[in-house]
């Protein structure tokens, strides 16, 4: 009956950087023959998307990308006819959840997919309103009430539907409806995982600075240090060509502009562009380096979702020590996920 087909939704926790968007890739690829239509939803943000595109590729899984795939409709539809998964990535904005919605109905996909499977990645920042369900109110952020259309809509066409809330912080996830004890899931923590192990008082000098840089280059063993205080583009930049020049390193430039790279002081060009994802440009990155200490500058591109982690080989770039400036407003969720 109808009751039976109500939404099921849980919450998947753990700490940052434990393994969770793993996690979700390997139910993907664990279901990948099972006619099932997973939908991974992440942060609004292309570099986010991007990374994830390219970790689902390199485990063997098909995915669609709404903002750029105009013509995979019917290739979906061909292969839940063919009991084969596929994974849309979803934006969290309002523009790409209807296009999602009205790609569902349209299609009438609900009638070949056995289930639907959505992950909400960085879901702490997919609820906006303190009741859930409310979509009637105009001040409530459009995208929170087109997810609420959307699962509606499921839920009329009786459908089984799993929601997976994931998230470091999950508090903005608990008041979701029917989200009991027993619906969440903490992920384990292996036993190599260091998780933030020491914190320190920055004066904002570059002595710090320069130490860490020193202890890399001594180490030579892919430690890569994050400098996230600049908020503009034209600061970073500045500051990524200073950091080079002064402390002999390679910097390398994260922002929504371009991504810049500096080797001791001196800007490369035409190695790195803008659609690479943060994985593509530390390989691309270490291959520049050489030697050389690598700082990536940036801010609000180096948002939560993003594993400053190269793709792979020996002793990949990982970023491992941050220089960080929230500003005396910066809330505890935010800090957390930074």
């Amino acid at each position: 009956n109808h009751k039976n087909k109500k939404i099921k939704n849980m919450i998947i926790t753990a700490p940052t950087q434990v393994g969770k968007t793993q996690y979700i890739i390997d139910a993907c690829k664990q279901k990948k023959n099972e006619g099932y239509l997973f939908v991974i939803s992440c942060d609004n943000s292309i570099s986010q998307a991007s990374q994830l595109a390219t970790r689902l590729a390199d485990n063997g899984i098909v995915s669609f990308d709404l903002e750029n795939d105009k013509h995979f409709p019917k290739q979906i539809a061909e292969m839940l006819v063919n009991n084969i998964s596929p994974v849309i990535i979803c934006l969290n904005n309002s523009a790409q959840i209807h296009k999602l919605h009205s790609f569902i109905e349209e299609l009438k996909l609900f009638q070949n997919a056995k289930k639907f499977i959505f992950f909400h990645d960085e879901a702490d920042m997919l609820n906006k309103a303190d009741n859930v369900q409310e979509i009637d109110n105009q001040e409530i952020a459009i995208c929170h009430r087109r997810w609420v259309l959307l699962m509606n809509s499921i839920e009329r066409m009786k459908k089984k539907c799993y929601r997976y809330w994931v998230s470091a912080t999950p508090e903005n996830c608990s008041s979701v409806s029917r989200i009991t004890g027993k619906d969440i899931i903490c992920l384990p923590k292996v036993s190599s995982y260091r998780g933030i192990s020491d914190h320190y008082h920055w004066n904002g000098g570059e002595g710090s600075i320069r130490q860490e840089v020193e202890r890399v280059r001594l180490l030579k063993n892919g430690e890569v240090i994050l400098y996230c205080v600049d908020k503009t583009n034209a600061a970073q930049e500045k500051k990524a060509r200073e950091i080079s020049e002064k402390f002999r390193c390679t910097t390398c430039v994260v922002n929504k502009n371009d991504i810049l790279l500096f080797r001791g002081g001196v800007k490369a060009n035409h190695l790195i562009n803008k659609a690479d994802n943060i994985s593509v440009v530390l390989d691309k990155t270490r291959e520049f380096c050489k030697d050389y200490p690598m700082v990536v500058v940036g801010f609000l591109a180096m948002n939560r979702g993003i594993s400053f982690v190269a793709r792979g080989g020996n002793l990949p770039p990982t970023a491992t020590v941050m220089f960080y400036n929230g500003g005396v407003n910066a809330h505890v969720v935010g800090l957390a996920q930074r």
